[in-house]
């Protein structure tokens, strides 16, 4: 998935701008979400945000 650095960045910088998704690893959000997103999906995204990272300062 060759757009998958982007697409991950890009997610994070929105969510960022709109004051979305300072979640915790305590599960709380994930019982009163409102888009039902479940925290196992915010790991994700936060493991590819830092590979991403990563990959962006290595050029």
């Amino acid at each position: 998935q060759p757009e998958r650095t982007s697409r991950v960045l890009k997610m994070v910088t929105a969510m960022d701008a709109e004051g979305f998704g300072n979640c915790t690893n305590t599960y709380e959000c994930e019982a009163v979400c409102p888009a039902q997103i479940r925290a196992s999906f915010i790991a994700k995204l936060n493991r590819e945000y830092g590979v991403a990272t990563l990959k962006r300062k290595a050029g």
